[in-house]
């Protein structure tokens, strides 16, 4: 309901979120290693993550590897919305197995996301 009060009062916030869906999430999901945006890029590169994840909500997308891994390199705590979408817990699974957590660790994450 916020996303539709946000989209209401701006109406570019709600196109900025498809434009980026288009225009950006295709090579985040080719991506599973975000160590090069540094302190530098973290402010735009969030606001990057807050559309995605409003558009991502928004037309109940599932979330790939590499956007988990953007979000996990931001804010992990983006994730909480959008990971039961689909197979956002496979998603989860495989990007932090990639980071190189213990399998144990991520069968509890994954549990309890």
């Amino acid at each position: 309901m916020l996303n539709v009060e946000i989209s209401l009062v701006s109406a570019s916030y709600s196109e900025e979120s498809a434009t980026l869906s288009r225009t950006l999430l295709p090579f985040i999901n080719k991506v599973t290693d975000y160590r090069f945006l540094g302190v530098d890029t973290h402010f735009i590169m969030g606001r990057f993550l807050s559309s995605l994840i409003m558009h991502v909500k928004d037309v109940q997308e599932q979330v790939s590897q590499g956007f988990v891994s953007l979000a996990l390199h931001l804010n992990p705590s983006t994730l909480k919305e959008v990971i039961r979408i689909g197979n956002g817990i496979l998603s989860l699974r495989e990007a932090l197995l990639v980071r190189g957590f213990q399998a144990s660790a991520v069968n509890a994450m994954c549990l309890y996301p």
